[in-house]
C-alpha cells in the first residue's frame, strides 16, 4: 500500500501567502472552500467576508462570491424553489429583496402552509449538506494543526514532555503521549449515485534520537490525493499529480516564516544556510 509522507522541511520555498490566520479564520475559510452544495459555498463565503473584512483570503473569497453570486441568482429566477433555495443560502444577499419579492409572486396563488412547508424542506436539505461536509473539514484541520505544531518553536531537539502544548496534543492517545498517533476520519464526496464513502488514514509522528526529536511527519496511504479531494470537495480524476497541483494553494504560506520566498529567490551561497531546526 502506497504511503505518502509530508514532511516540514520539504514543502519547500516559494509559499507566499501568510499562514497567520486564526483557528477561527481558517475554519471559516475551509468551510467555504469545501462547500460541496453552491448555496452553502456562499453562504460560507458571506459569513467569512463579515467575520474577516480584512482576512487573509479576504481577496480570493470575495471574487469567487461577487462571480458566483450573480450566476446564482440567475439561476434562482428559474422557478419558485430555486428562488427559495437562494433566500435560505443568502438571506442578507445583494440579490435577497429581489429574490424575495420574486417569491412573493410565486406565492400569490399558494396558500401559506406550502411555503413554510418548503421552508423546512430547504433548511433541511442544507443541514444534511453540512453534516456532509463536516468529515472533509475535518481532514484539512487534522494536516494543518499537524504542520502549524511542527513550526512551533522548541520542537526539535526537545523530549517528548518538553513539547508544545499542541504537538503533545496531536501525539496523545487513550495510552497517554506517544511517539506517533494515527487518526481515521471518514467523510464524503458528491458523485452521480449519491454520496462517494472514503476514509482518511491520517498519522502524526516524531522520530526521537537519543531521547531528543530530530524529525516530524505527516503521512497516511494517499495522503496527498485523500486531503486533496477532501479540500476541493470532489473526486479527482488526475490522481496523485491533480492532488498535488490542488495543494500547492491550500499550503501556500505555511512556511513562509522559516522559508520566505524572497529568500527562496536567491541561491545561498557557500556555508550559508537557509533555516535550521
Amino acid at each position: 500500500m502506497k504511503r505518502v509522507v509530508v514532511l516540514v522541511f520539504l514543502l519547500g520555498c516559494g509559499l507566499t501567502k501568510p499562514f497567520a490566520a486564526g483557528s477561527a479564520e481558517l475554519a471559516d475559510y475551509q468551510a467555504f472552500r469545501m462547500a460541496a452544495h453552491p448555496g452553502a459555498r456562499l453562504s460560507a463565503a458571506q459569513a467569512y467576508l463579515e467575520r474577516y473584512p480584512k482576512g487573509v483570503w479576504e481577496k480570493e473569497v470575495r471574487v469567487a462570491f461577487d462571480a458566483e453570486e450573480a450566476v446564482y441568482f440567475e439561476v434562482a429566477q428559474r422557478s419558485r424553489g430555486k428562488t427559495l433555495e437562494y433566500l435560505v443560502a443568502l438571506p442578507r444577499g445583494p440579490s435577497a429583496a429581489a429574490a424575495f419579492a420574486m417569491l412573493m409572486l410565486f406565492d400569490a396563488n399558494q396558500e401559506d402552509p406550502q411555503t413554510s412547508s418548503m421552508l423546512r424542506a430547504a433548511k433541511r436539505t442544507e443541514e444534511a449538506l453540512e453534516r456532509a461536509t463536516e468529515g472533509r473539514r475535518q481532514v484539512g484541520d487534522r494536516v494543518f494543526s499537524a504542520l502549524s505544531a511542527f513550526l512551533e518553536p522548541g520542537v526539535f531537539g526537545k523530549g517528548l514532555k518538553e513539547l508544545p502544548v499542541a504537538l503533545r496534543g496531536l501525539l496523545t492517545d487513550r495510552k497517554g503521549l506517544g511517539r506517533g498517533r494515527v487518526v481515521r476520519v471518514p467523510y464524503g464526496l458528491p458523485g452521480p449515485r449519491g454520496v462517494v464513502p472514503r476514509t482518511a488514514e491520517i498519522e502524526v509522528l516524531v522520530v526521537v534520537d537519543n531521547g531528543l526529536v530530530i524529525a516530524a511527519a505527516v503521512q497516511g496511504p494517499e495522503l496527498f490525493t485523500r486531503w486533496a479531494e477532501a479540500d476541493a470537495g470532489k473526486v479527482l480524476e488526475g490522481g496523485r499529480k491533480e492532488a498535488a497541483l490542488h495543494l500547492v494553494d491550500a499550503l501556500a504560506g505555511a512556511l513562509e516564516g522559516q522559508l520566505p520566498a524572497a529568500r527562496c529567490a536567491k541561491r545561498p551561497g557557500p556555508g550559508e544556510l537557509l533555516v535550521r531546526r
